[in-house]
């Protein structure tokens, strides 16, 4: 993880390594819920889960980001515009990012090593 980057990597189905790298990164949360209480997630009722990896449209997460940020003095609306909101629920808990863009690589790579020069790569 970087100020800008955060890489996961973890196995997959069929024992393949995937590394899913998000760019021009806002926030992240990891933690609770796990797999077994997903249902009490605020977007469940919206689709949610377990196991997939999601892309939330019309985030409330992003529009909070964003009305939070109206304090600050050259705060313009247009910067959040780009957003977008990812959640990846996992069985012990839930990834969830606010980024620019995301990449996904899948095979049968050191995933650590595959992470760490996606972190590093200069271009999103």
């Amino acid at each position: 993880m970087t100020e800008n980057a955060v890489a996961l990597a973890y196995d997959g189905t069929d024992g393949q390594r995937v590394v899913v790298r998000f760019v021009g990164v806002m926030s992240v949360l990891l933690g609770a819920p796990n797999d077994e209480t997903l249902n009490a997630h605020p977007l469940y009722s919206r689709g949610l889960q377990p196991y997939e990896f999601a892309e939330v449209e019309n985030s409330p997460w992003i529009a909070a980001l964003e009305k939070a940020n109206r304090v600050h003095p050259h705060h313009s609306p247009g910067l959040f515009a780009d957003l977008r909101h990812f959640i990846l629920p996992f069985h012990d808990s839930t990834f969830e990012c606010v980024a620019r863009s995301v990449e996904v690589s899948v095979g049968s790579d050191d995933s650590l090593a595959t992470a760490a020069r996606m972190i590093d790569s200069d271009t999103p």
